[in-house]
């Protein structure tokens, strides 16, 4: 999932829409963290925490077309976070799962904290996602 940066108006649809679905397949790993049953928010946070690991000391530099879907996963991860770590759904299991993948997922985007869509939803923007999962 990691790229180098891009300038979008000198890359083919084909390859556009293959970063459109990568960034659908991020958002859908997000969703699935809130999901009821633990087997399915593990295995999502534990695909996000795969999808986005790397070696060395530095993450590589997000592509910019997985800021929305990437924005997103970050939500819902603040939402698990929230929901999993609270003494009503207290799960230590889950929520150290869903610690470990915040962590991964803010070394990924850290290249990325600084970007705002175009768009009046302030929800896709990639900066404003990271703060309240640190």
């Amino acid at each position: 999932a990691n790229g180098t940066a891009v300038d979008s108006h000198n890359v083919s649809p084909t390859i556009t829409k293959c970063w459109s679905v990568c960034s659908r397949i991020v958002n859908l790993l997000g969703k699935g963290l809130m999901h009821a049953d633990e087997v399915i928010g593990n295995a999502c946070a534990q695909g996000l925490v795969i999808s986005f690991s790397y070696d060395g000391h530095d993450a590589p530099i997000l592509n910019p077309f997985l800021y929305e879907g990437f924005a997103l996963a970050l939500n819902e991860l603040n939402s698990a976070l929230k929901k999993f770590n609270s003494i009503d759904h207290a799960d230590p299991t889950r929520a150290s799962t869903l610690i470990r993948a915040a962590g991964v997922l803010l070394a990924a985007s850290t290249s990325g904290a600084g970007s705002r869509s175009n768009t009046e939803d302030v929800s896709v923007d990639l900066g404003p996602a990271r703060l309240p999962c640190t």
